[in-house]
């Protein structure tokens, strides 16, 4: 009488992959009895490909592909035996682009907003480098497609500019200075008929008087 095989058992190795965006290939190694049939199904077959090794009986290799990832970061597996092979792919690089790249206010101040444009699963955050007067009021931290908003402040001096930036994209604040006042003394002079000589002392915003 014939003796009946013993059933059997498989195990794989390496169990994962974690390839990145640009994809690629690798090899599972399958230990199973010599008297051992097996195959390796992908269960998601329009990214991650079995190349070669299946059907397989005893020990062997399976060989697998990985396409190339543009979009976000997935998941897929395939089944070797009874066992699972897990493969772990990195997101595609995310770009970013700003709209409009700046902004010019008057000494006033006010809000302004601008639009963030990237893919669906990029984060983003948004930072003033002058915090002082230029402050973000919404849309930070994003992800994907968003809009940022900051207030700037009035303006009571001179001319001056700030960055606001964005996933490495800046965004430039070019606000007009304050208005100028000016004021003179003496407003008037009399002279006699022999003419004569004077000075009108000159003072505005930056607090220094000048003779003219």
């Amino acid at each position: 009488m014939n003796q009946a095989a013993a059933a059997c058992s498989y195990s794989i190795d390496p169990t994962s992959a974690s390839p990145g965006a640009a994809g690629g290939s690798g090899f599972v190694s399958v230990t199973a009895g010599g008297w051992c049939d097996w195959t390796a199904v992908s269960n998601d077959p329009s990214w991650l490909t079995v190349t070669s090794g299946s059907p397989g009986t005893g020990n062997r290799s399976v060989g697998y592909s990985v396409a190339v990832n543009t979009g976000a970061a997935r998941t897929g597996t395939i089944t070797i035996a009874d066992k699972t092979f897990t493969v772990n792919q990195a997101a595609a690089a995310c770009s970013y682009s700003i709209d409009p790249p700046s902004a010019s206010p008057g000494p006033g101040g006010g809000v302004i907003c601008f639009a963030v444009t990237t893919s669906a699963w990029c984060d983003w955050t948004a930072v003033s480098n002058d915090p002082s007067w230029l402050t973000l009021t919404s849309g930070s931290p994003g992800t994907g497609n968003g809009t940022v908003c900051f207030s700037v402040a009035v303006n009571t001096g001179a001319a001056r500019t700030g960055t606001i930036t964005i996933a490495g994209e800046i965004f430039t604040v070019n606000q007009a200075a304050a208005a100028c006042s000016y004021s003179i003394d003496p407003a008037a002079a009399g002279a006699g008929w022999t003419g004569g000589s004077g000075t009108v002392d000159v003072t505005t915003e930056a607090g220094a008087t000048g003779r003219r």
